[in-house]
């Protein structure tokens, strides 16, 4: 708003003064035949200068208030994305710890079949080394669960987290994959930004234009005759000849902006359109994927577990037929939980390049715009 009050404002008139035809020879001499005036001068743009002027600075300000929206939106999907590797991490944890307990009980179980002499020492060997990879792998998962909790902390500047990412109501997919991307959506942030410097480059193009005529300057004031003592007004007008300036280098460098911008605009359209068809792709195949373990490599996983529980139950098969089974469904879990990250990733950074979740445009709107 600054910066267009500035370019709609004149140039500071000035007051000018002088005194002529004294301090010579003859009848000149002395102050006796002098003359004096003193006036007002102003200079008045022409070529539309100040309107155009004033476009430049709107299209600055409108350029920097979209750059400043596009951080929040690239914001908003960092912070997102970090909760959601807080949560995915609190739910790795959860599993590293099933699959510790169950190596342990597997360690016991086969240390109490070399005891008596069932099996051969290098099972428990074997076993002991699993349960130590366990053990590895339930400490690293801990210790990765607080470094995100740190990244996420940060994202708002807290220094120690002290927080639990538990949620369960994350978007729906669906409506995503049913967005028309044929197109870049008007709503995207580097978009807008392309479009923006352009005007901007087109503004700036017209000023440089327009400065190839001169402005002129009319002053006015009173003059005083001190030979005769009488007073007159006077009145002046001047306008520069453009005849060798006519700021043809400042043109030329600002038509050569403004191809610029327009390629990369050009390039730019086509970069997004990529982008968002391979990410559009990315979340479709991740859906995909997702709902098969959804719905069918889980549900067959925990179905052999429930068979193989009873069946142990009743004494069909050994203990350690019934931990194999319950090791694939906790592994399967440890799946559908890679795929879920990854599904929502995509989706987050769909989101980010188009805007038009409601939450982006909520959050956006909560903003301060700069002014």
């Amino acid at each position: 708003m600054g910066a267009q009050r500035q370019a709609g404002v004149l140039s500071n008139p000035q007051i000018f003064g002088e005194i002529e035809e004294f301090g010579g020879s003859g009848d000149f001499s002395g102050t006796s035949a002098m003359a004096s005036r003193i006036g007002i001068s102003q200079e008045i743009p022409i070529a539309g200068k100040v309107s155009k002027g004033i476009r430049v600075a709107e299209a600055a300000t409108q350029l920097a208030t979209l750059e400043h929206e596009k951080q929040l939106v690239d914001l908003f999907a960092v912070v997102e994305t970090r909760f959601l590797q807080v949560y995915v991490m609190q739910e790795r944890l959860r599993y590293a710890g099933e699959m510790f307990n169950l190596a342990e009980a597997i360690h016991n179980a086969i240390s109490k079949k070399v005891s008596a002499g069932e099996t051969s020492p290098l099972d428990a060997a074997k076993s002991q080394v699993e349960l130590a990879s366990a053990r590895l792998k339930l400490d690293r998962t801990r210790n990765d669960l607080v470094s995100a909790k740190v990244r996420l902390a940060s994202s708002w500047g807290q220094r120690v987290p002290a927080f639990t990412a538990e949620r369960t109501d994350f978007p729906n997919v669906d409506e995503h994959l049913n967005w028309d991307l044929s197109e870049i959506p008007d709503t995207n942030p580097d978009y807008q930004i392309l479009r923006q410097e352009l005007t901007q480059a087109e503004a700036t193009l017209e000023l440089n234009r327009s400065e190839a005529w001169p402005d002129i300057e009319i002053a006015g004031g009173t003059q005083r005759f001190e030979e005769s003592g009488d007073n007159a007004l006077f009145a002046e007008l001047s306008l520069p000849l453009p005849i060798f300036d006519r700021n043809q280098g400042s043109i030329t460098e600002a038509r050569a902006r403004y191809d610029k911008t327009q390629k990369k605009l050009e390039a730019g359209v086509l970069e997004l359109l990529t982008t968002l068809q391979e990410t559009s792709n990315g979340l479709f195949s991740a859906q995909q994927s997702y709902r098969t373990m959804e719905e069918t490599i889980l549900p067959a996983a925990k179905s052999n577990y429930d068979s193989v529980r009873k069946a142990y139950e009743v004494g069909e098969v050994d203990y350690l037929e019934l931990v194999d089974a319950q090791r694939t469904l906790i592994e399967s879990n440890a799946t559908r939980l890679d795929l879920f990250f990854e599904l929502h990733t995509q989706r987050v950074e769909l989101e980010r390049l188009t805007a038009r979740s409601p939450s982006y445009k909520q959050h956006i709107e909560n903003q301060t715009k700069i002014e």
